[in-house]
């Protein structure tokens, strides 16, 4: 049983912050008659964001002249960057070829629960509030280069962003 002389907060929070950054770089180089180059470079980065926040009355009771506010929060802040870069030369009767990669994937699974369990008595003059929020926020930035130079070149750049947020609030 708990008694307060004013308003009651029961609240559970977590706040989290990831931040990943990462740069791949390659480079090759060919000289003579018959001359081949290549060069690749991959950068991939990964967050994943996954918290239990959990704020629970479980029987007994709950009294208060004032408001009683039971309240579960989660806030996530995930930034992944990645750049990469290849770059290859050929000198000579030949090729070069170069090849860059670059990916920022953020993941958030959370489960946010504000909840009464085995029938609890509350009694309140004030509101009685019961709430769960999830709050994600996503920056990603990626960048893919890649140069080669030859009788004969070529060159492949790719560049993906992936965010997922998937919460499950009650």
């Amino acid at each position: 049983n708990t008694r307060g002389s004013g308003s009651i907060t029961i609240r559970a929070t977590a706040n989290e912050t990831a931040k990943l950054q990462l740069v791949g770089a390659a480079g090759a180089v060919a000289v003579g008659f018959a001359a081949v180059a290549g060069a690749a470079a991959v950068a991939i980065t990964e967050n994943t964001l996954a918290n239990n926040v959990s704020a629970t009355v479980t029987g007994g009771a709950i009294r208060a002249p004032g408001a009683i506010t039971i309240d579960a929060q989660s806030t996530g802040v995930l930034t992944a960057n990645a750049f990469a870069a290849a770059a290859s030369v050929a000198a000579g009767i030949g090729g070069a070829l170069a090849a860059g990669g670059a990916t920022a994937t953020n993941t958030v699974t959370n489960t946010v629960l504000a909840d009464t369990l085995g029938t609890p008595t509350i009694v309140a003059r004030g509101n009685v509030t019961i709430s769960a929020a999830n709050t994600a926020t996503f920056n990603a930035s990626v960048t893919a280069v890649a140069v080669a130079g030859g009788l004969i070149g070529g060159s492949i750049g790719v560049s993906t962003i992936t965010n997922t947020d998937s919460c499950n609030v009650t």
